[in-house]
């Protein structure tokens, strides 16, 4: 009769055993698949960041020429009054 408890008690153990090794496997590949996505949104972060800075030079440079334009007219169109 001991023989039996004592295998049924080392079936239970190593059943519980299984159990949190799978446990522990699972909460391992949610912790990479939340490790991969953190990655992905992180590169899409800088990307877009590196974008909107391109965008905004773009722009920068855009008013700064729009200025010299008119600039240049306003020099151009006072040396022309003068004589």
């Amino acid at each position: 009769m001991g023989g039996y408890l004592v295998s049924g008690i080392w079936y239970l153990v190593s059943g519980i055993w299984h159990l949190a090794s799978g446990i522990w496997h699972l909460a391992s590949g949610i912790w990479h698949l939340a490790s991969g996505i953190w990655h992905l949104a992180s590169g899409i972060w800088h990307l877009v960041r590196t974008i909107g800075l391109e965008r905004a030079k773009v722009k920068i440079g855009l008013i700064n020429f729009v200025y010299n334009m008119k600039r240049l007219v306003q020099l151009h169109s006072a040396r022309h009054e003068r004589g």
